[in-house]
């Protein structure tokens, strides 16, 4: 074991920090165990002076600091809080505690089992980083440490120091930096690292594991460089034998002196080491703890965020008393993980940040204890605010503490009401919708979730069907598909498994029995819903259910306190599942009923009176509806209209004389290459062609497809 370093504990910390021992020390500053005075816990501060703030270490620090944030993986170091302490002029960021050993402590005495431990951890952390596109540019065995102190159980190998860290995309320091024991030979010719460098450095450290020592040993550069560009790597056999010739051999490949020789990213590393290794399937490629920070990986979106950390920016530069801003977004996941990155990129950028507890009855002790004296402007985040208290309203009557500026950010579903309420009557206030204005796509959040994944048809629309524009209810589904074993990653590809019942498909079950416990009139609203499709006006849905104006209101109170139901200007789902169970709870001639009265509304769309007709049992009335649309083909239509047409086209053929199908193939043709299904589109061109008399022209024309 290493010694303990000595030296001189400094009293505090930034106003908040009790320093109780230190942890580490180096070029890239210090790393001390610490007491936070806000929390109550223990926790690692890594700081840097003020002469190394000037410096490249500043920015690295500042950097490694975003980069582990944005980087959270179970073999990843956890990061908190990133400051600056005004009175020193040093930086600091807060990390978890590690209580194990350094795994130089480990190597050479490992046996397999406990090696693949080791490997598999850190092998997981890297593919994750290399899949998404990120280069570490520092692997060394000084790097990976133990999460608590060894024992019989896996060992929980944490991957540290990301002040090199970068993505491949972008350039890398002119200088050369990394470990000379375990720089690849490109870095020595001053090219920048890829993970091809990563793969090599980690092979390094794969053989120190095993054999306790580098594959080239000394301390002079020159020997060192000369080693690592021409030299041959001994095989780890011939230093400490029972390594089976396949890792060893894998592991010479991953210091091949050519980069184009080693595998091209630690995902093939792991996938090829999990094919040798016989093992528990937990420990195996990679696992779901590890695929879930992928889902975690592309959050909530980039753009709400930005939003939201550019308005507090621009708000705190106007020089007055900055507005308050009301952050609205309806879905709480994805709400909570927007103001969680926006925090830690405002701390990126030196503005500080204090978080209240809306529950608690102290909103003043809590400010005073948790904001910093030196600051000279925060940022005050509540989340959830409720109504509020007498101490609340004073608190927020404040828009300075002492010496420091006061920034109000309020975050909730909806705009808040009570005192929380009281600040939209002044006059500087700003509301921002990241929910409504700023919505983030399927098929972006997919390109980071599921980096080079193709998605089966079906789990694609129920992503689109159910998750409602959500990312979190995109990862919810998700991440039932990875523990369900549907959805998984050999470390180099997705793979995905067909399952009869889908993971998810419990919480409709959930919501078909649930619904039929409600009351008599509370089923009638939701049918109606279901029915029409939300959202809905509201003054409709209590027409179709005949329900009075006097005891409507109650009943959309209780269903929306039982989670049924939003209300905005119009009637939604809380969750889009909701709606297919209330559906599947009901009987046909229930569906049936509702279609029919829902099809006599006054001035609907015509495509919302042939979907109602058609399940109200009326399709030749359906037909009659869309006879205007099917004879003009060159009227241009929506995606969502073309969506509705491709389902309700076939099911209206069924009941149609098959002599009356050719025009309606022709229409169905036209919405399935608007939609983009080639292969549909040319199906049903070519039923249509049946239809024609050979040799004619729109015969030659639908058969040509």
């Amino acid at each position: 074991m290493r010694p303990k370093l000595k030296e001189k504990i400094p009293e505090e910390i930034a106003g908040r920090f009790q320093p109780l021992r230190l942890l580490g020390k180096g070029g890239m500053g210090e790393v001390w165990l610490a007491h936070d005075q806000v929390t109550g816990e223990q926790i690692a501060v890594k700081t840097i002076s003020p002469e190394q703030v000037r410096l490249p270490i500043g920015e690295r620090h500042r950097r490694e600091f975003r980069q582990l944030h944005r980087l959270q993986h179970p073999s990843i170091l956890k990061v908190h809080d990133y400051g600056c302490d005004v009175d020193s002029g040093c930086h600091w960021f807060t990390s978890e505690v590690l209580r194990g050993s350094m795994s130089t402590d480990l190597s050479g005495a490992l046996d397999l089992k406990r090696w693949w431990q080791l490997c598999g951890g850190f092998l997981r952390a890297l593919s994750f980083m290399h899949r998404n596109g990120w280069v570490h540019g520092d692997i060394k065995p000084d790097n990976v440490r133990l999460r608590s102190v060894p024992n019989d159980q896996v060992l929980d190998p944490v991957l540290l120091d990301f002040g090199l860290t970068r993505r491949e995309d972008r350039p890398a320091e002119e200088k050369i930096l990394g470990t000379p024991h375990a720089m690849a030979p490109e870095q020595w010719l001053g090219e920048p690292p890829d993970r091809r460098s990563d793969v090599y450095s980690a092979g390094v450290m794969l053989y120190h594991w095993w054999t306790g020592q580098f594959p080239f040993h000394g301390t002079a550069m020159p020997l060192l460089s000369g080693a690592h560009l021409n030299q041959e790597c001994p095989d780890p056999n011939s230093i400490r034998k029972g390594l089976p010739f396949e890792i060893s051999e894998l592991i010479l490949k991953m210091v091949a002196k050519r980069p184009d020789d080693r595998p091209e990213n630690a995902g093939e590393v792991l996938a090829r080491l999990s094919g040798i290794i016989e093992s528990d399937v937990s420990l195996a490629g990679d696992n779901i703890c590890s695929l879930k920070s992928q889902l975690e990986y592309a959050g909530a979106g980039k753009a709400p965020v930005d939003a939201l950390v550019n308005g507090v920016i621009q708000n705190l530069k106007l020089g007055k008393t900055p507005e308050s801003i009301f952050h609205i977004h309806r879905y709480s996941e994805d709400r909570r993980r927007i103001l969680s990155d926006s925090i830690r990129e405002l701390q990126y950028r030196g503005i500080s940040v204090v978080q209240l507890e809306a529950h608690r009855e102290d909103p003043l002790k809590q400010l005073a204890s948790r904001l910093s004296p030196q600051a000279s402007e925060a940022v005050v985040v509540v989340r959830d605010p409720g109504t509020g208290s007498l101490e609340w309203k004073r608190l927020l009557e404040l828009d300075q503490w002492k010496n420091t500026k006061l920034c109000w950010v309020l975050s909730s579903e909806l705009l808040p009401g009570g005192f929380f309420g009281e600040l939209r009557t002044r006059p500087n206030h700003i509301v921002l919708n990241t929910d409504t204005e700023l919505k983030t796509t399927l098929t972006d959040w997919l390109a980071t979730a599921l980096p080079g994944g193709q998605l089966p048809q079906r789990l694609l629309s129920r992503l689109e069907t159910w998750g409602q524009g959500k990312p979190g209810m995109w990862k919810r589904i998700l991440l039932g598909r990875l523990r369900s074993g549907e959805l998984g990653h050999d470390g180099q590809r997705w793979t995905w498994k067909t399952s009869i019942s889908p993971p998810e498909d419990r919480w409709r079950q959930r919501a078909s029995r649930e619904v039929t416990c409600l009351k008599l009139d509370e089923q009638k609203i939701l049918q109606v819903l279901a029915i029409l499709g939300a959202p809905a006006p509201i003054s409709v849905v209590a027409q179709l259910a005949g329900i009075s104006a006097r005891e409507f209101p109650a009943l959309i109170s209780g269903l929306i306190s039982q989670r049924w139901l939003r209300m905005g200007s119009d009637l939604s789902w809380r969750a889009a599942f909701q709606a297919d169970g209330v559906l599947a709870a009901m009987t046909a001639e229930q569906r049936r009923s509702w279609h029919s009265v829902a099809a006599r509304l006054q001035n609907p769309s015509f495509l919302d009176t042939a979907v109602h007709l058609l399940n109200g049992g009326h399709p030749l009335e359906a037909a009659k509806e869309l006879e205007d649309f099917r004879d003009h083909p060159e009227r241009s239509m929506s995606a969502g209209c073309a969506t509705v047409l491709a389902t309700v086209i076939p099911a209206l053929m069924r009941f149609l004389p098959e002599t009356e199908h050719p025009p309606w193939w022709d229409l169905l043709g036209k919405v399935e290459d608007s939609l983009g299904q080639h292969a549909l589109r040319d199906h049903a061109w070519r039923m249509s062609a049946r239809f024609h008399p050979v040799g004619s022209f729109s015969a030659l024309r639908l058969a040509r497809w």
